[in-house]
């Protein structure tokens, strides 16, 4: 029997495990296809690859783009089967990743408004990472005592309106799904749950958008019926996966959930399989 999880992160952006790690996880549950996902760069390719042909499981090369559309403060696109190599990827992550790294540097300003004033071996330690974000934001927080928890520091602090909230730089949807395609890959809408309405994704499927996560943990039995029949009425590619990160111990359990098995996979493979 063959099942995937399409929506992974690693160390390369805001999760716990090494792509090995992450891979092995999946192996242990008799998993066939993976994708590691990682905001806005593709840094875990190509180990995840060659760690994935030595455990006998199919990767499709993935990235999550964070996109300006409409008056949202950001939607989440999921490049599948990109071409994870390609010189105008590394232009974008130049661009991309830089202003997260000068978005943090801002945040980091702020937070002495905070009296939260990190030494220089944990800001070095922040950027450490390729796609620094507010999760790794959130975790200084509570290291300083300011915050006990990830969804408290985003509750209070990092989400729009609050103190250290700082806009992303990010292209438009429209641009992504194009760049996307230029990479080889398909587009997916990643955790639509009732933040969209139907007539949004319509227009994103006019810019080209491919395909819909109806499979994902934020995403209600309810949100998840409306959307698949909604990608089967407008011929878009369903997919879906557990978004594992490993920061909470609940993520385990969410790998055998939410994964696609059966036709699904079967019409998602043909569909971004390049000939």
């Amino acid at each position: 029997m063959i099942r995937g999880s399409f929506h992974n992160h690693t160390r390369f952006s805001d999760g716990k495990y090494s792509p090995e790690q992450v891979l092995k996880k999946y192996k242990s549950r008799r998993f066939t296809h993976l994708s590691i996902t990682d905001h806005d760069n593709a840094g875990s390719y190509p180990e995840t690859l060659e760690l994935a042909s030595a455990l006998g499981l199919t990767v499709f090369p993935g990235l999550e783009f964070s996109t300006q559309f409409l008056n949202f403060s950001e939607c989440h696109i999921i490049g599948l089967n990109i071409r994870y190599d390609h010189q105008s990827l590394r232009e974008y992550e130049d661009q991309i990743l830089g202003g997260r790294r000068r978005r943090a540097a801002e945040i980091l300003n702020r937070m002495k408004d905070l009296n939260v004033e990190p030494e220089a071996d944990v800001v070095a330690e922040l950027y450490t990472n390729p796609s620094v974000g507010r999760p790794h934001i959130a975790q200084i927080l509570i290291r300083y005592g300011a915050v006990k928890s990830v969804q408290e520091g985003f509750q209070k602090y990092l989400m729009p309106g609050k103190p250290l909230y700082v806009k992303k730089e990010q292209w438009e949807a429209s641009r992504v799904i194009g760049f996307i395609h230029s990479l080889g890959g398909k587009s997916i809408l990643a955790h639509p749950t009732d933040q969209y309405s139907e007539d949004q994704v319509r227009e994103l499927i006019g810019f080209g958008l491919d395909g819909v996560e109806v499979i994902h943990p934020l995403n209600k039995l309810k949100h998840s019926k409306a959307w698949r029949l909604f990608a089967q009425k407008n011929n878009l590619i369903i997919s879906g996966g557990a978004d594992y990160h490993g920061l909470e111990k609940s993520e385990d359990r969410h790998l055998n959930r939410y994964y696609l098995e059966g036709d699904d996979m079967v019409r998602l493979i043909r569909a971004v399989e390049r000939n």
